[in-house]
């Protein structure tokens, strides 16, 4: 099989997950059950924590933070495609749910926590919940990435948004995994005064912690919020060098 072929493979089991996150936050629950069941930690009404390994034995690493909730109802669900590979619908926050579980049921994130929370549409209290579980239990994690849509950098395979740390180590290595990104042949965008996500949460709790968005047109808290397959695609492999690079130099992952 050709390395298009491949890619177009990959894509449609992207697309896949994506579908199966396009509902209420309860059925979004049920498919994270359903696929990952045996790995999840934590399951509560703010936030729902997934780690693949035995995180008892794992030293520093990431979690991923991505809102299961969103501002529509169970009828307004909708994604549509078109000839040319654009996507339209209720995309905020299905899509990056939907990377999220894709890479988690690949094998990509066995080394990464995963949180799936509720209640970012209405104060973020799924994130502060999960700021609090990780501060009392002591997880290990150094740092934190949020997924989640963006109306910035449209013309960007990734938007890196808002930016928090008091770790004097992290920013040098933050610019060196830009570089990274740039190495791979991904055009990365940054914004840092972005719109008001997760990110600010966490920072709150004294984590250094980063958003990492998907870019996309049009009202996001509506039906016609827009991407296409290929941007999906290219979010999702840069979302890899980002992780991979800051797993290995800000959490010591090799």
């Amino acid at each position: 099989m050709n390395r298009q072929s491949n890619r177009q493979q990959e894509i449609k089991q992207l697309i896949g997950c994506v579908e199966m996150m396009n509902t209420n936050i309860k059925r979004r629950q049920e498919q994270i059950n359903r696929q990952l069941g045996r790995d999840i930690i934590e399951q509560n009404n703010s936030f729902l924590l997934v780690f693949r390994k035995n995180h008892r034995k794992v030293k520093d690493t990431i979690l991923i933070s991505t809102h299961i909730d969103s501002v529509f109802e169970n009828n307004e669900f909708v994604l549509k495609f078109d000839p040319n590979g654009g996507i339209t619908g209720t995309l905020d926050n299905c899509i990056t749910n939907g990377v999220a579980l894709n890479l988690l049921v690949n094998g990509y994130l066995d080394n990464f926590f995963v949180g799936f929370t509720n209640y970012e549409e209405s104060g973020m209290l799924g994130a502060q919940g999960l700021a609090k579980y990780i501060k009392k239990h002591k997880l290990p994690v150094k740092l934190i990435v949020t997924l989640d849509v963006t109306n910035d950098n449209w013309n960007a395979d990734i938007s890196i948004e808002n930016v928090f740390s008091n770790n004097g180590d992290f920013y040098a290595l933050f610019i060196e995994m830009l570089r990274e990104l740039g190495g791979a042949n991904f055009n990365c965008g940054v914004k840092q005064n972005a719109d008001p996500d997760e990110s600010h949460k966490y920072q709150h709790y004294g984590f250094s912690v980063f958003s990492a968005c998907l870019p996309t047109q049009k009202n996001m808290h509506s039906v016609q919020c827009f991407t296409t397959c290929d941007k999906l695609y290219q979010y999702q492999e840069a979302l890899k060098v980002v992780l991979n690079t800051m797993y290995n130099s800000y959490c010591g992952g090799k």
